[in-house]
């Protein structure tokens, strides 16, 4: 056996040293440099883009403050559904407001259900002190998938955007709000006390509409941008006007005095057409209360005290209601039977004329030019609550957002941690390469030595 074969076998017996291993692989150092290199490079970007990049979600959430928000309503009162914001329409919408957004892929968005959205909720009492959650029409959070987006700050404006919408939205419709409905119907109504009754429920809604400003907004709030005029200042001007020019005075002037408002045959037909729905609706509301308490005494007759404590409640306050409602339309019968000197059959219903030529009482022209002034005066302060809502809502009810950079990413790994993993694979991978090339690299070495030794040996034997 030649001394070659037995260093192998003694090599092979005493196995491969830790030392031979480290031999091996520095004598491909530059191997393992570029390998280290090459394969921590990869790594990071394999990490990065293969798992951690889909595993990473932008998540955020908002208060939004819109005129109506809390109730979940738009500010016309049209449904506020928090589900639009991802719709289609809406996230091409965002996309195409921004030119940086043209890299994402809304379709791919929605069809794998990487994004969405969700009503929160917070925690309560009832009127027991329990603790009970509270569904929040308008705290709204948003998820998304971060493969979407190329860095943080496209994935914050981006879903900024989508959370923005609603509040956009809403700052579109405040000049759809119909503010002047009773006026209008004030302008129809067929009697001075029906047209008085509709500006008295403006003036109410004038009123009720500027404390709510004052609640959302402070007293001190100015009614527009380069007003001085707070709103608190607004609404004392309308209580004063008010108190001046009282509504239901001239009311009560109306009825008095018996005043028509429009004497000529066609006026006095659509007086007796309104004077005829209100005894139907008169007799159908005591039909029903008749048969509302027929049916309360029989309850208590036959059911026992539990029972009846628990359903009483419900049927007195109907009772009540429809007492309430009985008495307006008598009241509005007898004053109408007065304007048109006309008497109602006890069994019949009939309208019946009282003998004699019937003379109309028409107001005088300066109770009239008091009713005008006091519409125009109502549309001025409509107008001007209607300028000054728009005016504060859009201002100054921005959307709350909760966290600080309005969404935030997590999930997926760090980039350190990244960063970490792939070392420490580039390292190994580094190392393997390395020892086998230098493994190979040595025994061709060694192969070539030998080789040579072999020539020069033969050489001395010739010669």
């Amino acid at each position: 056996m030649e001394n070659k074969d037995i260093e192998i076998i003694e090599e092979e017996k005493e196995g491969i040293s830790i030392g031979d291993v480290f031999k091996k692989i520095w004598h491909a150092k530059i191997t393992l440099g570029v390998t280290f290199v090459v394969s921590t490079v990869v790594c990071v970007l394999g990490i990065h883009y293969l798992y951690s990049k889909p595993q990473e979600v932008y998540s955020g959430s908002v208060t939004y403050q819109f005129r109506g928000a809390e109730d979940g309503e738009y500010p016309n009162n049209t449904t506020f559904d928090y589900r639009t914001l991802i719709e289609p329409e809406v996230l091409q919408s965002v996309k195409d407001s921004n030119e940086s957004f043209a890299n994402i892929d809304i379709g791919k968005m929605i069809s794998n259900n990487d994004i969405s959205v969700s009503q929160l909720s917070r925690t309560s009492y009832n009127e027991q002190n329990q603790e009970v959650t509270v569904i929040m029409p308008n705290y709204i959070s948003i998820t998304c998938s971060a493969s979407y987006f190329s860095d943080d700050n496209q994935a914050r404006e981006f879903l900024r955007g989508v959370l923005d919408y609603a509040n956009l939205t809403a700052n579109s419709l405040y000049n759809a709000i119909i503010y002047n409905q009773n006026l209008i119907m004030a302008d129809s109504a067929p009697t001075y006390e029906e047209e008085y009754n509709y500006l008295i429920n403006q003036k109410d809604m004038l009123v009720n509409n500027y404390n709510t400003l004052i609640d959302e907004f402070g007293e001190s709030s100015y009614v527009g941008q380069n007003s001085q005029t707070t709103i608190s200042q607004a609404l004392t001007e309308i209580e004063r006007y008010f108190i001046i020019n009282d509504l239901n005075s001239l009311q009560n002037d109306a009825r008095q005095s018996g005043y028509i408002k429009d004497s000529s045959p066609a006026g006095i037909q659509k007086l007796e057409s309104q004077l005829n729905n209100l005894i139907h609706q008169r007799d159908l509301t005591r039909k029903t209360l008749d048969n509302l308490q027929t049916e309360f005494k029989n309850l208590i007759a036959t059911s026992n005290s539990s029972v009846i404590l628990q359903v009483s409640p419900e049927y007195q306050n109907r009772i009540m209601e429809l007492t309430v409602e009985l008495t307006n339309y008598n009241d509005q019968i007898e004053m109408l039977c007065e304007k048109l000197n006309v008497t109602i059959d006890s069994e019949t219903g009939e309208i019946i004329h009282n003998s004699g030529e019937t003379k109309y009482n028409e107001a005088p022209e300066s109770y009239k030019e008091k009713l005008a002034s006091i519409k125009t005066q109502l549309n001025t302060f409509t107008n001007n609550l209607k300028d000054t809502t728009t005016y504060l809502y859009t201002n100054f009810a921005k959307p709350i957002y909760t966290l600080p950079n309005i969404v935030e990413k997590s999930g997926g790994l760090s980039l350190i941690l990244n960063a970490a993993i792939s070392v420490v694979i580039g390292i190994i991978l580094g190392c393997i390469v390395a020892g086998i090339k230098g493994h190979v690299d040595m025994k061709k070495e060694e192969q070539n030595k030998e080789d040579a030794l072999k020539i020069a040996e033969n050489n001395d034997t010739t010669k």
